[in-house]
């Protein structure tokens, strides 16, 4: 088996995440990762280690939200081959089957094929309908 690219890493999570696959997403990812989400408030703030990863997982397929990463996708690399860069949006339904959007930043370090390390920017779900906004 050969190893995925940094790149292909990014676009095996965004996919998977499309398609509902909750349950294999972990596997993208060292036994040992470190992933923070800076901007949340919750028990996701900081991640560690592949299983807090599933649990994580569990929970977003458990609450019924869909999300797809829409066009562009932009993914940066850098001088560094371990780390990947990638900025899109998310957009899909919320628990309650309300179309949203969230803007989003990725910033991963990648080793042998895994996410040993990431810093996942993820904006506020908002509402698409103006309407949803009152």
């Amino acid at each position: 088996m050969t190893t995925r690219t940094p790149r292909e890493v990014v676009t095996a999570l965004l996919d998977g995440v499309a398609a509902g696959r909750w349950d294999d997403l972990a596997e993208l990812y060292a036994t040992d990762t470190v992933v923070r989400h800076p901007f949340a408030r919750d028990a996701s703030a900081l991640l560690t280690g592949r299983e807090a990863l599933r649990a994580h997982f569990g929970r977003l397929a458990s609450s019924g939200m869909s999300l797809a990463a829409r066009e562009p996708v932009t993914v940066y690399e850098t001088t560094d081959p371990e780390i990947v860069v990638a900025r899109f949006t998310y957009a899909g339904t919320d628990a309650t089957d309300t179309p949203i959007e969230m803007a989003a930043c990725f910033i991963w370090r990648i080793r042998d094929g895994l996410i040993v390390d990431a810093h996942d920017y993820l904006d506020t779900p908002r509402p698409t309908d103006p309407k949803d906004f009152a």
